[in-house]
């Protein structure tokens, strides 16, 4: 792992905590623009500070920063916030498995940059308590973050509800991922109602909840008043084949976009149209896991 205390990160734009080995016995001038490091487990408080005072230096340059399974704890992420506040190039940030908390998570999510574009929190005990302060990160002006994912984090009714308050007044995200939670039918309803809202969310994954037919009804429903939703995913919960069917037909009836193309010489337009495919249906899920692909 890099000794992020020796190291030279101005004009790095990457940032890879776990992904290739690296060779540095001393300080390492990480200059060449992208850094892999061998998987962590944790980063120590010094490493921490000097990565965050990367961040606030005139020659920070990073664009995308990776820390997945790199443990940071509430006190590791306050620290690393202190960094992110005032650095406007980051883009990407992956803080996933990096066991946040929910008082890291409030710490985060309260000095992230208005340049963020995507943002990665999958598995951080943050539940539902955490996904309302998400919600209220969602609903606050001057972001641009359009892609998010909080799966594996707990999530159930609750935390689902303040999501689908957010996504009624968000105007920039369009990918929302909580695979592997909790949302169940009353979330998936809620949910399902903001659909009716949200005009700029074009994927939506609910993989893994313990949705039942009620809860998929309540999405399709929803697609039936969205005019760019785009993917839909609910597989692996007890949504019945014929429900799913009713999903799909709702996708299907959503206008698809329709772009004017000037041909030369003639200048006439045409009419180019966006296809839609999908996964056809799997066989009758067994009765321990009714879990079904869309």
């Amino acid at each position: 792992m890099p000794n992020l205390v020796t190291a030279n990160l101005n004009g790095c734009t990457s940032l890879h905590m776990g992904c290739i080995p690296y060779d540095g016995e001393n300080g390492t001038d990480f200059s060449s623009g992208t850094v892999g490091a061998t998987p962590c487990s944790s980063l120590s408080v010094s490493e921490i500070s000097a990565l965050s005072a990367s961040l606030r230096s005139e020659g920070a340059a990073l664009t995308e920063l990776e820390l997945q399974g790199t443990v940071l704890g509430s006190k590791g992420a306050s620290m690393l916030a202190a960094g992110l506040k005032d650095h406007s190039k980051l883009t990407s940030l992956s803080v996933a498995s990096c066991r946040l908390g929910g008082s890291g998570l409030q710490s985060l999510l309260r000095e992230l940059p208005s340049s963020l574009m995507q943002l990665d929190l999958r598995h951080n005990y943050i539940d539902d308590d955490g996904a309302k302060v998400i919600a209220s990160t969602l609903k606050a002006a001057a972001r641009r973050l359009n892609r998010l994912d909080i799966g594996w984090n707990g999530v159930g009714a609750r935390g689902a509800r303040a999501l689908a308050e957010a996504l009624r007044m968000n105007p920039e995200l369009t990918d929302l991922s909580l695979s592997w939670n909790a949302v169940k039918d009353r979330g998936a309803k809620a949910l399902g109602d903001a659909l009716s809202y949200n005009h700029k969310l074009t994927t939506l994954n609910l993989d893994h909840n313990a949705i039942k037919d009620a809860g998929a009804a309540a999405i399709a429903k929803g697609l039936k008043d969205n005019s760019v939703m785009r993917n839909v995913e609910i597989a692996h919960n007890g949504v019945s084949l014929a429900m799913q069917q009713k999903v799909r037909e709702a996708l299907l009836m959503i206008p698809k976009p329709v772009e004017k193309v000037t041909t030369p010489p003639s200048d006439e337009d045409s009419d180019e149209i966006e296809e839609i495919s999908f996964d056809e249906d799997e066989e009758e899920p067994s009765p321990s896991s009714k879990h079904d692909e869309l």
